[in-house]
């Protein structure tokens, strides 16, 4: 027989580790047993991994978020994929960083809320909640592993908020369109009363427009009074200063169909 290898402190030590694979949801159905159990973390441990794969032949959305009852001794837990996007067709791990703060002695409390949208359609939601407790010891500060692409913890990124600067553009040309336009809405409520009255009588023009005739052969003018094109109708429906001095809209209508007939002979 060949003699064993003495053990050293190394290999006592990873035996005592147990390494095992907790389902939480198992072809669709929820493991609550699983999901009610507080599963503790020891103060060597700064990570844990999460398998997810969607069974629904497509992507499903979800959000996660993760809270921790002592913020000073253990900071704001990390995550090496966003916070919103959508659980692939594939197996998937993505790791959640614990690092303790070595501050203070402490047992952390951490829950983990994933949401997931089953059915957009129907507002089929399903939530699961992780407990975990964290064991946080003074003067032990996990350590931090230098930065680089291939570090999972330091890659966490959220959802780029392209869509609020867009939506502040957007609202701010429609404030600009309002308020222009409520400008324009107020200058014609003010109504005759507030414009120009020219001594307090109507305007008579006795002006004349030029036509010029589209004939090259006859280089002559034709001289319309506005009179014959509804002028006086129009400018007494836009400058009149009692209400019952205006024409109605139908006449005025009428006036103006008259006018685009008659100016269209000359054109």
């Amino acid at each position: 027989t060949v003699p064993s290898a003495p053990k050293d402190k190394k290999t006592q030590s990873r035996k005592k580790r147990v390494s095992a694979e907790l389902y939480y949801v198992r072809e669709g159905q929820l493991n609550n047993y699983a999901l009610n159990f507080v599963v503790p973390v020891p103060s060597n441990m700064s990570e844990i991994a999460f398998t997810w794969q969607s069974l629904a032949e497509h992507p499903l959305p979800y959000s996660i978020n993760i809270e921790t009852s002592d913020p000073e001794a253990l900071p704001r837990p990390t995550l090496n994929i966003t916070r919103i996007g959508e659980i692939p067709v594939q197996k998937q791990t993505f790791a959640i960083g614990m690092k303790c703060s070595g501050s203070k002695e402490a047992e952390v409390e951490i829950k983990i809320s994933v949401e997931i949208v089953v059915d957009k359609a129907t507002n089929n939601v399903t939530e699961l909640v992780f407990k975990r407790k964290k064991f946080c010891l003074v003067g032990k500060i996990d350590e931090t592993p230098e930065v680089t692409s291939e570090d999972p913890l330091q890659k966490e990124t959220m959802i780029p908020q392209n869509s609020g600067l867009v939506t502040l553009v957007v609202g701010g040309i429609l404030a600009f369109v309002l308020v222009g336009t409520l400008i324009l809405v107020a200058y014609c409520a003010r109504g005759p009363t507030k414009r120009p009255t020219h001594a307090g009588h109507l305007i008579k023009t006795s002006s004349f427009q030029r036509l010029q005739t589209l004939s090259s052969t006859n280089q002559s003018s034709i001289y319309v009074s506005p009179s014959t094109l509804g002028g006086p109708t129009i400018m007494a429906y836009c400058w009149a200063l009692m209400p019952t001095e205006r024409p109605s809209f139908g006449h005025l209508q009428i006036c103006l169909q008259d006018f685009y007939t008659q100016i269209t002979r000359y054109v």
